[in-house]
């Protein structure tokens, strides 16, 4: 959860804006001193009779990643692990000088890692939801993995952005559970829970809702397409039906 409690306070713009400074702090390191993984060996002759420039160039990349690294203890302060603290000792021979861009090149990779694993399309209050949603439908992984599984898919491609994937995945989900319950329609299937003491009839419309919704994201017309409130909309109600359901005899292992 510490991430995510980052991410409320670092923007994703923020994240985005330092990733991009990493990672070209990065690539001008590869291309002063390149390597056989850059695919930049054989220019390495013609750098070498510029040692002295590099040298320069390379202290003031130092200079850069040093702001970048405090940036990093701001936007991630709970990172187990943060990227070193490099600098360049002014008495520093020509030789070291491959050995302090080996590391940088290191701690910037590593540092992209981490950061890219924060990184996300979608705003923090739509993050914070997910998060909730997520603790909500966990215990249907006991009464049906399967549908646990679709939901949590549904939830993934909501994060990548993926909202008309997100709506499908979350309207099948949706259409599976009320499928469970007997009634020749929607209708018919929710007022069977009502009756049965399943479901409060203040959550009945909520239920209809979901169910239109979903077999209208599945019923696989081409014009189909999910604006993000839509898709988050019909992935709650897959959460909410889903959840109540699996506390019933309608959705087990066995059904």
């Amino acid at each position: 959860m510490k991430s995510h409690q980052v991410l409320a306070l670092a923007t994703n713009a923020d994240i985005q804006a330092l990733i991009a400074r990493f990672g070209k702090i990065g690539y001008m390191i590869a291309q002063l001193y390149p390597t056989e993984e850059t695919g930049d060996i054989s220019a390495i002759s013609e750098v070498m009779k510029l040692a002295s420039g590099r040298e320069s160039r390379l202290r003031t990349l130092v200079q850069s990643y040093q702001v970048a690294i405090s940036q990093f203890a701001t936007v991630a302060p709970d990172a187990k692990v943060a990227p070193d603290y490099i600098d360049i000792p002014s008495d520093l021979p020509s030789s070291g000088y491959v050995e302090i861009a080996d590391r940088l090149r290191i701690c910037c990779d590593m540092a992209l890692a981490f950061l890219q694993s924060l990184a996300s399309r979608i705003p923090a209050n739509e993050r914070k939801q997910l998060d909730l949603l997520r603790r909500q439908i966990a215990p249907v992984e006991t009464s049906d993995r399967d549908l646990f599984k679709h939901v949590c898919s549904a939830m993934d491609e909501y994060e990548n952005a993926h909202f008309l994937a997100a709506a499908l995945l979350a309207g099948k989900c949706i259409v599976y559970a009320l499928d469970k319950v007997p009634g020749k329609n929607d209708n018919e299937r929710t007022e069977h829970l009502v009756k049965a003491g399943l479901l409060n009839e203040d959550l009945k419309k909520r239920f209809l809702r979901g169910a239109r919704d979903a077999r209208n994201y599945f019923s696989h017309k081409i014009s189909a397409s999910a604006e993000p409130s839509d898709a988050l909309n019909v992935i709650s109600d897959a959460v909410s039906i889903s959840s109540k359901l699996a506390t019933t005899r309608f959705l087990s292992p066995k059904n």
